[in-house]
C-alpha cells in the first residue's frame, strides 16, 4: 500500500490551487497516495468541514505543508495543528525563495518545536524538491536538523 500524503497549502486563488494540484500529481506519479486538504469554499462537499479535516489528517502518513510568510492561510495552520495533535509527521515546503535569500526567516525558525519534521527549502524545480523531501522522509530513520 502506498504511503498517504496530505498536501496543505493556501487556497487564496487559482495559482495556489493549481500549484497544490500539480504537487499532488507529481507525488501520485511517484507512487504516493496524495490528497489535497478540504476546500472550505467548496459548496458541493458534503458534511462538516471540521470532520473532513479530521478525516484526511487521521488517514495520512505525512502532511506536506506549503509554508511561506504572509501566504499561509488559516486552514493550513489548522490542519498542521490537527496533524501535530494526532502525531502525524509534518514536512514544510518553503517555496518563497525571493524573500529567503539563503537565510531562515521567522516563519520557519520555530517549526521544530511545533512538530515539523523538516523544512525543505526551495531550490530549482519546486516539485522535484518536494518529491525529494518526501522520498527522504520515508527513507530516513532519524529527522534532519534544519
Amino acid at each position: 500500500m502506498a504511503n498517504r500524503i496530505l498536501i496543505c497549502g493556501a487556497m487564496f486563488d487559482w495559482a495556489d490551487r493549481s500549484f497544490n494540484q500539480r504537487l499532488k500529481d507529481v507525488l501520485a506519479g511517484a507512487g504516493y497516495q496524495a490528497d489535497l486538504m478540504p476546500d472550505p469554499d467548496d459548496k458541493k462537499s458534503p458534511g462538516n468541514i471540521l470532520d473532513q479535516f479530521l478525516t484526511v489528517v487521521q488517514r495520512s502518513d505525512l502532511v506536506l505543508a506549503v509554508i511561506d510568510p504572509g501566504q499561509t492561510d488559516a486552514w493550513t495552520w489548522f490542519a498542521l495543528g490537527l496533524a501535530h495533535a494526532r502525531g502525524v509527521p509534518i514536512l514544510a515546503l518553503h517555496t518563497d525563495f525571493h524573500r529567503r535569500r539563503g537565510r531562515t526567516d521567522e516563519s520557519v525558525r520555530g517549526m521544530g518545536q511545533a512538530g515539523v519534521y523538516a523544512v525543505i527549502p526551495s531550490s530549482g524545480n519546486l516539485f522535484e524538491t518536494a518529491l525529494a523531501g518526501v522520498n527522504g522522509f520515508f527513507n530516513l530513520k532519524e529527522p534532519k536538523a534544519f
